[in-house]
């Protein structure tokens, strides 16, 4: 342990030291005998500085030599044995703090010593807990393991002083010297209890490798930690060419925001980590340092960070409090067949950008391309179609938009810019629709409503498939299944016309649940539909042909 002492109290502790061991320089275990009388004064010393002082003076040192003896009562009767000085103020409290403590009694064991220590504690015969032992063992064989998980979390009693606190007498100069010079009478182990030792090592070694385990996977995910959050400030400050994602930086998060929220992160993880890396460090190497103050000001830090996160949080929050819209009619011109085609238009150019998925949804990924202008992708675009009132098609598109307030949100969605285009029967919409730089991505959406004449077709390519959204019909067909097909407006609403749903339906299958088996029998195929049912599709290929099979699963 490190103490920081006065020059006066360390002298007059030195002195005190260099009596003590010339006083017992010619007793047997003079060794050991001073190795204890320094850990009690340790002991001693940590409870009279306890959590407010971390200096030790020279007042603290007599207090020290009023609890352990002073020099020249070492050459004493041995019956001053326990009879220390009585004092007050600290030293009082520390000796009278001294207590039993709980230790496995190696001199006394006929196993591990477990009852033998429990004994001393409780000031019970061994005998007694020997025998409740024995009868728990018996009444269904928890007694056993009780004694297999004391025995190793209780620490064996071998110093003189902790033979002495497991019998609750005073620890002083005198005691641990009669301790050590007329030591108790050892019981002779027996072969039980040599083979129990060598379990009891083989479990704790096996434990002490799970725990340096579980140690250093958590010193490595603080670490990551510490990198991550390094290369984030660095990204902030642009030191090494590093830059905060564009999406962040350019289309999310202010300034200010973005600062609040790396100061955060080093609050809420940064600092934690570094505090556990500390903690690890001194737990692994048994590094006796007190970080009271330390953790003091770390759990102040986590504290204060969780006030910059709240804060924050409701800051970005606020930024999408109000919401606008703007819907525009565009008349769609009649084709010259009876059936209007609707599929994706080619965008060259923004198929040859690279993507960043952002987010993972339902029906695809929520995308962000970078360049001129910030593209969003498939899930802001959404399409329906409905009855229209006229024999004319129409397309009617919805902008839709949020912001700190009505005026912001307003610009935001005018920012929008979406497009379109028509040749004869084909309708080519876009599946994603560009933000210019410097407009925030303030959840703005384009909802496209085509109105369809009773009476008229529209053919739905399957490229539509992703921006879909619930479109009614009167086979309650899923969207995933409506392209690549002919859908007429009637009366009840769109009815496909080149398929029938109602005799040939088609199951929604989950492709996460789906299970694919190949081998000289041919190909099976096993998923669940959308009413969670089992289904089993058998595809057997030989020189025959093809044979495709669809049954229920048994």
């Amino acid at each position: 342990m490190v103490f920081h002492i006065e020059e006066l109290a360390y002298d007059k502790l030195k002195n005190y030291l260099q009596t003590i061991r010339s006083h017992f320089s010619v007793s047997d275990g003079r060794d050991e005998i001073i190795e204890d009388i320094e850990s009690r004064i340790a002991e001693i010393l940590l409870q009279i500085l306890g959590k407010s002082r971390q200096v030790v003076t020279s007042e603290d040192v007599d207090q020290v030599m009023s609890v352990m003896g002073k020099p020249e009562d070492f050459a004493g009767a041995d019956d001053a044995a326990g009879s220390t000085s009585q004092t007050t103020g600290d030293a009082a409290t520390a000796e009278s703090t001294i207590k039993r403590r709980l230790y496995r009694d190696p001199d006394e064991r006929v196993i591990a010593g477990v009852c033998s220590g429990m004994g001393h504690y409780f000031g019970i015969d061994a005998v007694w807990l020997r025998i409740l032992f024995i009868i728990i063992f018996f009444m269904g064989f928890s007694g056993l393991l009780i004694y297999i998980v004391l025995a190793i979390i209780l620490p064996k009693a071998i110093t003189p002083t902790q033979k002495l606190e497991m019998r609750g007498d005073p620890v002083n100069i005198s005691t641990i010297r009669k301790e050590t010079e007329s030591p108790a009478v050892k019981r002779e182990p027996s072969g039980i209890s040599n083979v129990f030792d060598l379990f009891l090592s083989g479990i704790k070694i096996i434990l002490k490798g799970i725990v340096y385990i579980i140690t250093a996977f958590f010193a490595f995910i603080a670490l990551i930690v510490l990198f991550s959050i390094g290369m984030a400030i660095m990204a902030m400050l642009g030191v090494g060419g590093l830059t905060i994602p564009v999406f962040i930086s350019d289309q999310f998060l202010s300034r200010d925001q973005q600062m609040w929220t790396t100061v955060a992160f080093i609050l809420l993880f940064a600092i934690p980590a570094v505090w556990l890396i500390i903690r690890l460090v001194k737990w692994m190497f048994n590094i006796k340092y007190n970080t009271h103050r330390l953790n003091v000001a770390v759990g102040i830090l986590f504290i204060l960070g969780l006030a910059v996160a709240f804060f924050n949080v409701y800051d970005i929050a606020r930024d999408f409090a109000k919401d606008a819209k703007i819907r525009n009619t565009v008349e769609v011109l009649n084709p010259s067949a009876q059936t209007l085609s609707l599929r994706i238009m080619d965008d060259p150019k923004y198929d040859e950008e690279s993507h960043s998925n952002v987010f993972s949804t339902r029906r695809g990924n929520f995308s962000v391309t970078t360049g001129s202008d910030f593209v969003f992708n498939q899930d802001n675009v959404d399409f329906k179609v409905e009855k229209a009132p006229t024999d004319q098609f129409e397309l009617i598109q919805v902008f839709t938009a949020e912001g700190r307030t009505e005026k912001e949100a307003m610009d935001n969605v005018k920012s929008i810019k979406y497009n379109f285009e028509q040749k004869d029967s084909t309708l080519m919409l876009s599946d994603h629709f560009p933000i210019p730089k410097g407009v925030k991505f303030r959840n703005q959406k384009v909802l496209l409503i085509l109105k369809v004449p009773v009476g008229k077709s529209i053919y739905i390519d399957e490229s539509m498939v992703d921006i879909l959204d619930d479109i009614d019909n009167v086979t309650n067909t899923w969207d995933g299944d409506m392209g690549g097909h002919t859908w007429k407006m009637t009366d009840a609403g769109l009815m496909c016309t080149d398929f029938d749903f109602t005799t040939n339906k088609t199951d929604d299958v989950d492709p996460d649940n789906m299970d694919i088996k190949i081998d000289q029998h041919g190909v099976r195929i096993q998923g669940k539909d959308a009413n969670d049912k089992d289904k089993n599709v058998n595809i057997k290929i030989d020189k025959s042909g093809m044979h495709v099979k669809t049954e229920d699963a048994k």
